[in-house]
């Protein structure tokens, strides 16, 4: 979680969510088809399975990178 930034994060039984309210954030997702964990922002959804990567909330725009995985 980078400065002034913000999440809500809810561990469901059938998928894993992060709000991304505002600001940078780098995950690192352990692989879980059962599990698909989505990054939400204003401006659209990310779903990954497994995988290293950067999500970061401007207020026009989302900037996912991705390290390492698909």
């Amino acid at each position: 979680l980078n400065t002034d930034s913000e999440i809500l994060v809810e561990l469901q039984a059938h998928r894993r969510v992060a709000y991304l309210l505002r600001g940078e954030v780098l995950f690192s997702v352990h692989h879980d088809p059962g599990r698909p964990f989505d990054v939400i922002t204003n401006e659209g959804t990310v779903r990954v399975l497994g995988t290293r990567f950067g999500v970061r909330a401007t207020s026009s725009d989302a900037i996912v990178t991705v390290l390492q995985g698909k």
